[in-house]
């Protein structure tokens, strides 16, 4: 009966009957023989119809005339069937072709059958049971192709475990094995997530190894190498499986944990500082312990909470904790209604002395005169040479910002301060840039109020990380920044923020003894 089928009817019939069709059988048999891909991709269409435009490639055209003769149905005699109005139709639509040109392409295409035909006589019994042989061609058919589905799940699977290895090499530090700053990065930011979720807080630890470019300076890198290595695994047995560790840049490290009281993270961050120190290095000649400066963040639950918001607070107060002595911890509460900074040690007998008498004193006010024109070209120079790799070392993204500003800069020596016009020329979540007539200490607390309109807009206060000649007295001046507000920090009341603000008189501490500052 299936010989009275169209070509259509007749692979609509087998897909009912078997799994596999003679369409699957060509393909195969296409890429058994090796022919090329162009070839069986088009033996694969020619029971699809292709429309094709102007616009059309010749592949498509190929597609189409694969579909014309592969549709063809011919009699037991191998002569054309006439009953094609479909096909002739869309030989004339879609390739042009009138009747007489689809006819020649039809005996044509015969012709080639009948000798196809001759080829195969010998070969072929003339009491096959053509419904016996398409059943024995399913089933080495389907054989086969399960055979390939497995080698493609095999190759699958093992591309699939090998690019879960690159993941994993690509995700840790190579020297310590701890997580590198991308991978640290996401993690940091899905814990955060987490814990919002779940209502749970979070800490998160900033650590610096003390001196460590003098040790690296003294005693060679591959000492220095030996020390993160040591420092490294101490930390993850602090942390245990308990939360995530890993190596932020340099001799940086970033711990996070979920879940631990106040009273606990307080202990986690005593742990870590005494665990360093206690590390042992018995094939390097140091002349004492290795010591460490963490900043600590404890954050209760909040919905708006921001992983990087996190990092920058708990960097900044790592630094705090380096200027009031190093191996020791700074640590702040984050959230709720009680946000406040740690108690931390009363400042060293001197600091606030000295500046008691910063009223008797008075204010000096610099005198030096710079044209805003000259601000405004060297800001705009600096901005757009800075190279960009600089710009994300370890905070936000650097955002230019050229405004007027005023400086008050504290004087730990001198006990006065000095007021003066400057030029912000940047900003970030955790710095500023500031153009100014005078070249400031390193160390040194500084108020820079930003101005619009001539109005203060404002107010933000940190000290100098560094401080460098540009031209003609102009200075550029990086400050960490520490607070921020709508009125003065430093400059209406200087005793009050040292009273205040522990930073400030760590600061004035460590410009007035110049051997507690850090080389």
């Amino acid at each position: 009966a299936s010989a009275h089928l169209s070509p259509t009817a007749f692979l609509s019939a087998e897909k009912e009957q078997f799994p596999h069709n003679h369409v699957n059988a060509v393909v195969m048999m296409g890429r058994e023989w090796k022919l090329p891909e162009t070839i069986i991709r088009h033996l694969a269409k020619h029971h699809t119809p292709t429309d094709l435009s102007e616009s059309s490639s010749d592949e498509d055209r190929l597609s189409a005339v694969s579909y014309l003769v592969g549709s063809l149905r011919l009699a037991n005699d191998l002569n054309v069937d006439a009953g094609e109005p479909v096909l002739q139709e869309y030989a004339e639509r879609e390739l042009g072709l009138d009747n007489a040109a689809t006819l020649r392409c039809f005996n044509r295409a015969a012709e080639a059958y009948a000798e196809m035909g001759q080829l195969l006589r010998d070969f072929v019994p003339e009491d096959l049971d053509v419904t016996e042989l398409l059943s024995q061609a399913n089933t080495q058919l389907a054989n086969s192709m399960e055979a390939e589905r497995n080698q493609t799940e095999q190759e699958q699977a093992h591309l699939k475990s090998a690019l879960g290895e690159y993941r994993e090499r690509a995700a840790r530090d190579p020297l310590t094995g701890l997580l590198n700053r991308g991978a640290l990065t996401e993690a940091v930011r899905d814990a955060v997530q987490q814990a919002r979720r779940d209502g749970e807080t979070i800490t998160v630890q900033f650590l610096d190894i003390d001196n460590f470019k003098r040790l690296n300076d003294t005693l060679s890198h591959p000492a220095g190498d030996e020390v993160l290595m040591g420092v490294a695994a101490t930390l993850r047995d602090c942390v245990t499986n308990a939360g995530i560790v890993g190596r932020y840049g340099g001799e940086e490290f970033l711990l996070v944990v979920s879940g631990l009281t106040e009273r606990e993270a307080r202990d986690l961050c005593q742990l870590v500082v005494t665990q360093v120190r206690e590390t042992r290095f018995p094939e390097l000649e140091l002349r004492g312990p290795v010591t460490c400066s963490l900043g600590a963040v404890w954050h209760t639950p909040m919905e708006q909470t921001v992983a990087e918001g996190l990092v920058a607070r708990a960097d900044e107060l790592m630094y705090e904790a380096k200027r009031s002595g190093k191996n020791r911890y700074a640590f702040h509460i984050l959230g709720g209604v009680n946000d406040a900074v740690s108690p931390e040690p009363e400042p060293e007998p001197g600091a606030l002395e000295a500046c008691a008498a910063f009223a008797e004193v008075g204010a000096q006010v610099s005198e030096t005169e710079v044209v805003p024109a000259e601000f405004e070209r060297i800001a705009k120079h600096l901005n757009r040479n800075t190279p960009q790799r600089f710009v994300d070392v370890r905070k936000q993204i650097r955002k230019d910002l050229i405004v007027p500003c005023k400086l008050t800069a504290l004087r730990g020596v001198m006990l006065d301060f000095v007021r003066e016009d400057a030029y912000v020329r940047n900003i970030s979540t955790g710095g500023i840039g500031v153009l100014t007539a005078r070249s400031l200490l390193r160390g040194q607390p500084v108020e820079v109020v930003v101005l619009m309109n001539g109005e203060p807009r404002l107010f933000v206060a940190g000290v100098v990380a560094f401080c460098r000649h540009i031209e003609g007295v102009i200075h550029e001046v990086g400050l960490q920044l520490f607070t921020h507000a709508k009125h003065p920090i430093l400059s209406s009341d200087p005793i009050s923020a040292i009273r205040n603000l522990d930073w400030v008189a760590s600061a004035l501490r460590s410009i007035t003894n110049p051997a507690s500052v850090e080389v």
